[in-house]
């Protein structure tokens, strides 16, 4: 995972230090100077693999603690939040593989959006959890 980590580092500088530039009309961030279209689409990509296999990472580090849940004597409780957390970490993953295939797919002029979608997970991630929330109240007051 650190590995991942490490690797995932540069292209993430390099697409915030572009959008600061963009958002800020040039008075924040870098300029990179224009990129070739494979030149952005590497970076894009890069990120969106890397963003997405710390995802898949963690996902498997929970889906590891769901398959020894008897092994470790997990309560009703703990069961409900590692299946949770292994659903949750999937919103990342799936958010970084769309933005993958918007940067290989989309037209130069559209690329950033590759980038903006990331955006996304401040909806998908909250709305996961108040969907969690309400199961764990449902299934309480079903006891």
């Amino acid at each position: 995972m650190l590995v991942t980590i490490l690797i995932y580092i540069y292209p993430l500088k390099a697409i915030f230090n572009s959008m600061w530039d963009v958002l800020s009309a040039g008075r924040l961030g870098q300029n990179f100077g224009p990129f070739t279209e494979g030149q952005a689409r590497a970076v894009f990509s890069s990120y969106a693999i890397g963003y997405s296999a710390i995802a898949i990472e963690i996902m498997l580090l929970n889906l590891r603690g769901w398959q020894l849940r008897e092994a470790l004597r997990l309560n009703e409780r703990e069961r409900f939040v590692t299946l949770g957390a292994l659903t949750g970490w999937s919103v990342p993953a799936l958010v970084g593989a769309l933005s993958l295939v918007l940067a290989l797919t989309l037209p130069l002029r559209q690329l950033g959006w590759s980038g903006w979608v990331y955006f996304s997970v401040f909806i998908l991630i909250p709305l996961h959890a108040a969907v969690r929330r309400r199961r764990w109240r449902r299934k309480q007051a079903a006891a």
